[in-house]
């Protein structure tokens, strides 16, 4: 039964709930795989290669899949839709001293712009990183 605890709270692995079941069930939990901070493209990149380590036990298969989906997002053959990141903000919360994280200075130049489109406590906000 292949499985992996990363840490408390952390694992992930296939579940049978019967004997009898013939095909398992993934079974993620707080791992970026479902995590709803990160990007569609770490989710669905993370969860293909644990089910193909979990169903071959080649780590080179994993390694192969891993390379070819980055030098995919290198040259740009993936959908935007892909790698927009949705983080809570709080605005008001955020000390002053730092620098606040990406969604919060979005939202913060949304304000700039009209300030009735104040992001609420809590909202998420879409951002993509670009290296300029």
């Amino acid at each position: 039964y292949p499985s992996f605890l990363v840490a408390k709270k952390r694992y992930v692995g296939y579940a049978y709930e019967s004997p009898d079941q013939a095909e398992p069930i993934f079974d993620a939990k707080g791992v970026e795989c479902v995590r709803r901070d990160q990007c569609n493209a770490t989710m669905m990149m993370m969860e293909k290669c644990l089910k193909l380590l979990f169903d071959t036990d080649d780590v080179n298969a994993v390694r192969q899949y891993f390379q070819k989906q980055c030098s995919k997002i290198q040259r740009g053959d993936i959908h935007i839709q892909d790698v927009i990141f949705q983080k809570e903000v709080r605005l008001g919360s955020y000390a002053s001293d730092r620098l606040p994280p990406p969604a919060a200075i979005i939202g913060m130049q949304q304000l700039q712009r009209d300030p009735r489109s104040e992001p609420l406590y809590g909202e998420r906000i879409p951002y993509v990183v670009c290296n300029t």
